[in-house]
């Protein structure tokens, strides 16, 4: 059950990542790059602090692996795409930029007291804090510019997860977990929120 629930999580996270992909060639959404360059560096940070407790685990903590995984596949065709068709424009917003000097005072509070799990916690309070714009974006969007499949498979195989979580006690892994449920779940919403007056509009 632990491997199946494990591979289960992979699966979904990254058809998720790939169908967004598809989307994107598509030109049906259009995620900003500088948002997917920051994750690029923020999740592996999370994962690379992770790595540094004893009891680690590379499956345990599946959500957060495969969200590595998943941010690097999109992050590089969505820059690769742009690139190509000359229309690459990063844009960091004042939100972006504090998100980046944070992970900075988080890393560099982690060097200085090397005390892993609280740097742990931080980055993901930092992490929960980063969706604000994107919930308050969504609150007020007529239209829904972003793929709620990528968001759904986000969710969906956080909560698959939570079992490997479980099963291994993983007490960091329940961390990110925790954190990543609500918040995705809450963009979901928003996103079917947002369709549904589309839908209701017509």
């Amino acid at each position: 059950m632990y491997l199946f629930t494990v591979w289960t999580a992979s699966i979904i996270m990254m058809a998720g990542s790939f169908w967004y992909c598809y989307q994107i060639l598509r030109g049906e959404v259009h995620p900003p790059p500088a948002t997917f360059i920051i994750l690029s560096f923020t999740f592996p940070l999370a994962f690379y602090m992770y790595a540094q407790n004893p009891s680690w685990s590379f499956t345990a903590n599946i959500g957060l692996t495969t969200a590595v995984a998943s941010v690097w596949v999109v992050g590089a065709f969505l820059i690769t795409k742009l690139s190509v068709q000359k229309k690459l424009r990063i844009e960091v917003n004042l939100f972006q930029r504090i998100t980046i000097l944070v992970s900075f005072l988080i890393l560099a509070f982690w060097f200085v007291t090397k005390d892993q799990l609280t740097a742990y916690v931080l980055l993901q309070i930092s992490a929960l804090i980063s969706y604000i714009p994107v919930i308050r974006n969504l609150w007020k969007a007529e239209k829904n510019r972003d793929s709620i499949v990528f968001w759904g498979s986000l969710f969906l195989s956080t909560c698959v997860a939570s079992y490997a979580a479980y099963e291994r006690d993983d007490v960091q892994s329940w961390i990110y977990i925790i954190r990543a449920i609500p918040s995705t779940l809450v963009v979901v919403l928003l996103m079917l929120r947002v369709e549904l007056r589309q839908k209701a509009s017509r």
